[in-house]
């Protein structure tokens, strides 16, 4: 058993080991087919949205395709052979050079040093005129977190003293299981023999109430008919059926709060636990949020779904389901992207309108926040302690745009000020 739980262990030191270390590169090629996926769904989702496209070939046979790209199950992402297939058609061209172009990273594996420069070759602005910015955050930040993830993990499972205390919980956890198993048991043959000596007490009592019955029977005179049972005299037992819900009506559902996402697009599934036929209603004024269905009757479930939140403030919404006299109100929120005009050395300068504004910053979570650049062409100096430079601006001479290739993390002090403990990466073209 000791031989055993060292093996198991060294298997999984050897598969955390992957994420512990610097991306091989053919774990990088994965990473670059899983950002090809989710690049591909956002640019067609925005560039051919209400098209005839998107429904009847994207939604039918390309989107469940690349929806299988997943951190959890890298074997399972579409490679880019696939998703040539794809695309096979010529029914949408963007798209493919979309992909050739993201592919095309791979080969570039050899010149980034460590993860964090490999995880930032895979950011990517736009492309046809669509914005990317949000969806390349996302894939950055998911990929970091699975390889940190990976990291604590290795952490502790190389330590040999800790392998030792796993060896000995294992060992405690072995003998409790067997105590648990042998009180199973017992308890189940304790069961079986009170339930079988229960049957028979059950049976002599059904046989003394049969006799009982029959005597009764003989003695009243009750005789059975087709429509059910008859007294002798002619007068006939009215029976009253049972009502369907004896209980009474029941209405809940499983949220009663939900906060979404300030980016928006994304949707939230809500379980109704019913006997009875119900409604769903919103809020009039929040045209922002929609649900999937405004009735329904028993148990079933729908969903809310929000759009982003360009408003610059937070927003929230009531939506009701009712049924009679019973109401179950699930309170809807959304947070905001905030916009700053300029900076005074690390401190962004809030702005109530985005306006002029050169900072975007979004996924507030409490005094943390991220940004990106959004204005217009700067001299490199107004850029010091805010972000570097991904291309030297000196190498640009004719610059027309700057584009955010990484977001930057903002704090907010004591005095409520924003500013910058991350900066974020720009690139001048």
């Amino acid at each position: 058993m000791k031989k055993f739980v060292l093996m198991f262990y060294a298997v999984i030191l050897c598969c955390i080991s992957v994420f512990a270390q610097k991306i091989d590169k053919a774990t990088f090629e994965k990473f670059v087919d899983y950002a090809n996926c989710h690049y591909l769904m956002a640019f067609i989702e925005k560039n051919d949205s209400g098209k005839p496209y998107i429904q009847n070939t994207y939604e039918k046979s390309i989107m469940p395709e690349l929806q299988k790209a997943t951190l959890d199950k890298l074997n399972d992402v579409p490679t880019f052979d696939k998703i040539l297939t794809l695309f096979s058609q010529g029914q949408n061209e963007n798209a493919l050079q979309l992909a050739k172009k993201i592919n095309e990273r791979k080969s570039k594996y050899k010149s980034f040093q460590d993860n964090n420069s490999l995880i930032e070759s895979l950011a990517t602005t736009g492309w046809k005129g669509c914005d990317l910015t949000e969806t390349a955050t996302k894939i950055q930040n998911e990929i970091s977190n699975k390889l940190n993830e990976g990291q604590k993990q290795y952490n502790y499972l190389k330590d040999d003293s800790k392998i030792i205390d796993i060896q000995k919980t294992v060992k405690n956890l072995q003998l409790l299981i067997f105590g648990i198993v042998v009180v199973i048991i017992g308890l189940v043959a304790f069961a079986v023999f009170y339930l079988i000596r229960n049957l028979l007490k059950l049976e002599r009592q059904f046989s003394g109430l049969q006799d009982k019955f029959n005597k009764l029977q003989k003695n009243v005179g009750i005789n059975p008919t087709k429509n059910g049972v008859e007294h002798s005299n002619q007068q006939r037992l009215n029976i009253k059926p049972v009502s369907q819900n004896p209980q009474g009506p029941i209405l809940e559902v499983s949220l009663t709060n939900y906060n979404f996402s300030e980016c928006g697009g994304t949707s939230t599934e809500v379980t109704v636990t019913s006997n009875v036929s119900w409604t769903v209603t919103k809020d009039a004024s929040a045209t922002w949020l929609t649900t999937s269905r405004t009735s329904g009757s028993n148990t079933h479930t729908f969903t809310m779904t929000a759009t982003t939140n360009n408003s610059g403030a937070l927003r929230s919404a009531k939506v009701t389901v009712s049924s009679g006299g019973i109401t179950r109100e699930i309170t809807v929120t959304q947070g905001k992207i905030m916009f700053f005009r300029s900076k005074q050395e690390k401190i962004l300068q809030e702005e109530t309108s985005r306006v002029n504004a050169l900072f975007k910053v979004f996924s507030i979570k409490g005094n943390e926040a991220r940004f990106t650049y959004c204005g217009e062409v700067q001299n490199p100096d107004f850029f010091s302690d805010i972000c570097r430079f991904e291309n030297n601006p000196a190498e640009v001479p004719n610059k027309t745009k700057i584009i955010t290739t990484a977001s930057g993390i903002v704090k907010k002090d004591s005095n409520n000020n924003w500013i910058v403990v991350y900066p974020a990466t720009i690139k001048f073209e």
